[in-house]
């Protein structure tokens, strides 16, 4: 809808509003989405919101914090150089003869 309402009023259009002004068309899609965002606030069902909340959650934090120690283990792997996977096997083997010993 906002699309076209632009077109219609854009310099393309009835010429009503030239987009050449930078400023001036900040201005307008600022408003724009502040409508949209406003409006779509005002629409949505409080059961949609509960029912999407923890798949929401674990998207938006649970998932970059497991990306950023991926690449934490990456760069490390590619500064050190040591096989990781060498590396846990010692330390696991470690810790399985203590706790025989105990």
């Amino acid at each position: 809808m906002f699309i076209l309402v632009g077109m219609i009023v854009g310099s393309t259009g009835l010429g009503l509003i030239y987009f050449d002004n930078v400023c001036t068309a900040q201005i307008i899609g600022v408003f724009a989405l502040v409508i949209i965002l406003f409006e779509g606030g005002l629409h949505t069902k409080w059961t949609t919101v509960r029912s999407v909340a923890g798949a929401s959650l674990t998207h938006h934090v649970i998932t970059p914090y497991g990306e950023t120690k991926i690449k934490e283990g990456d760069f490390l792997y590619i500064l050190v150089e040591t096989k990781y996977k060498e590396e846990l096997k010692k330390v696991l083997k470690k810790k399985s003869v203590k706790e025989k010993s105990s």
